[in-house]
């Protein structure tokens, strides 16, 4: 429930300052270093900073 506050607060301030493209590409390698750190932690035991 706080992410969705959060989010919904955060969201609209900075599609202000960013473009629609360069938030995208910065979901992409977010969403991306999420799924490779666990994928990692799963089968590897690897743990990557942040997750």
């Amino acid at each position: 429930m706080l992410g969705i506050a959060v989010g919904s607060f955060v969201g609209p301030m900075t599609s202000k300052y960013f473009s629609d493209v360069w938030l995208k590409r910065l979901f992409i390698v977010l969403s991306a270093y999420v799924g490779i750190g666990y994928l990692l932690a799963g089968f590897f035991n690897f743990k990557l900073p942040g997750i």
